[in-house]
């Protein structure tokens, strides 16, 4: 362990990241030390004390905010707030299907709304703890000014503390080690350690109840350690299988091992190679194109002089990004969004790799075809951005249509059968007419402000049609008015 952390100390970049989160903790634990004005904290201290030897909750909350609550400190609501409401949007995002599809499909963006939506709801539920604490101050008789001013000094103190511990953690996160809300948690708790113990020896002193209580506790601390221990070690085991390779008259290789990936924390962040990007770069070193690379700490960087080979395209791609898209891809059959899949993009190598293990009963899947009198109509793929396309089917003789566009715009294909397109401005009498086939296949546009129908003038075949429209359908804003052509 000392090992790890002289090397770790060894490298200027996770040094700054050590020294950055020591530095936050620093000023976690000075702000939990500042008391809030207008309170006897030492008639508080006493109280809780006493609760604390008496089993009351309010022992264990102080020690989740490192002592600051007992001190009532402008960090005394401390990072729970915060937690809580993280726990709320993530119900929420069960029950509401808007929050679910925001998060699924909303991407990058998504979860950053989400998550700025966390904070709002985490300050919202430290003003009203802070409110809550003001009040059990005010009955307890440990204000000294029961004012207005004073009131709302002390309760927006503590909201205020509460925003800015959430402040600390998420800087933690992005410029320190680890998880920043985590790591505040377990300063707050480890700082009350000697408090917890004094309070164990004063339980073991009370008698038989104080002593099953303070053994309780003890196998509920140990239960708690080994889980969050067991959790922080989970991985999932990727496995890899390494090809053999004869040299000489020996063989090499051949052996099979496994690729650890920690799976409790969605914002782990992975650096990953495609296969093909690979064995681009083996062609180009056996043609002597190869691309070379220094180390920079942890971090590569491309250079012509380097010492080592490295494929010059990776993806970095966080846990929860990742399982993101997977559950976009599991759920295209319900939904038939196809995912963004720009070129060279992770999402596009990421679905190709999924859909190469897809196993063969989902390999087809129903789509919903709405069926009448004069034929179908089906919706086959959707994207977000960029519309979607149907297939139309339609009986010998009918006409389908009859409506227009403001806004939206489509393109109709025949595949099979023989009709007509007509098409007219909605301020004019002139009809334009195409007559189509499946024997002839040619894209005709729908123009916006058109009103337009289509004509299977076939008396025994079905008229099928491919359609694409530059937005999926929205029943609530359709952006289709019916007006008959002719």
């Amino acid at each position: 362990m000392f090992q790890t952390l002289k090397n770790a100390w060894a490298m200027p970049e996770l040094r700054k990241k050590i020294l950055y989160t020591l530095f936050i903790i620093l000023i976690f634990r000075f702000g939990s030390c500042i008391p809030v004005p207008f309170i006897d904290t030492q008639l508080l201290s006493q109280y809780f004390e006493q609760a604390s030897t008496n089993g009351s909750m309010l022992g264990y909350l102080d020690m989740f905010s490192g002592g600051g609550l007992s001190r009532a400190t402008i960090f005394a609501m401390s990072i729970t707030p915060y937690i809580n409401a993280s726990i709320i949007l993530q119900l929420l995002t069960v029950a509401i299907p808007a929050l679910e599809r925001m998060v699924k499909d909303g991407g990058e963006e998504g979860r950053k709304k989400i998550a700025s939506w966390t904070r709002y709801v985490g300050v919202l539920l430290g003003l009203l703890q802070g409110l809550s604490y003001y009040a059990l101050l005010r009955n307890q008789g440990f204000l000294s000014d029961k004012g207005v001013l004073a009131a709302v000094t002390i309760i927006m103190t503590f909201t205020a503390g509460t925003a800015l511990i959430m402040w600390m953690g998420e800087h933690i996160t992005q410029k320190g080690i680890g998880n920043g809300i985590s790591i505040i948690l377990f300063a707050g708790i480890v700082s009350r350690g000697p408090s917890l113990m004094r309070t164990l020896g004063n339980l073991f002193q009370t008698g038989t109840s104080g002593i099953v209580s303070a053994i309780l506790m003890i196998i509920i601390g140990i239960f708690i350690v080994v889980f969050i221990v067991f959790m922080s070690n989970a991985e999932r085991r990727i496995p890899v299988q390494y090809a053999k390779r004869v040299v000489g008259r020996k063989m090499y290789g051949g052996q099979s091992t496994h690729l650890p990936i920690k799976v409790n924390d969605p914002a782990v962040e992975l650096e990953l190679l495609y296969i093909d990007d690979l064995v681009d770069e083996m062609i180009a070193a056996l043609k002597g194109e190869e691309h070379h690379c220094e180390f920079d700490g942890v971090e590569t960087r491309l250079t012509s002089e380097g010492r080592y080979c490295a494929v010059p395209t990776t993806h970095h791609a966080t846990l929860g990004e990742i399982v993101d898209l997977l559950h976009t891809f599991h759920d295209q059959p319900s939904t038939l969004i196809i995912p963004e899949i720009p070129e060279n993009s992770f999402a596009k190598k990421l679905y190709s790799t999924y859909l190469s293990y897809l196993p063969k009963e989902k390999v087809a899947f129903p789509l919903k075809m709405n069926v009448d009198a004069r034929g179908s109509f089906t919706e086959l793929l959707r994207t977000k951005n960029c519309g979607q396309v149907s297939v139309n089917i339609s009986k010998p003789g009918i006409t389908k249509g009859q409506h227009w566009h403001n806004t939206k715009w489509e393109f109709f294909m025949v595949v099979a059968g023989h009709g007509l397109i007509q098409q007219r401005r909605i301020d004019s009498d002139e009809v334009l007419n195409f007559e189509v086939s499946g024997d002839k296949i040619e894209a005709v546009h729908m123009l916006p402000g058109y009103t337009h129908n289509i004509i299977n003038l076939s008396e025994t075949e079905n008229l099928v049609t491919v359609m694409w429209a530059n937005e999926s359908f929205d029943p609530e804003r359709p952006d289709t008015y019916f007006e008959p052509v002719e």
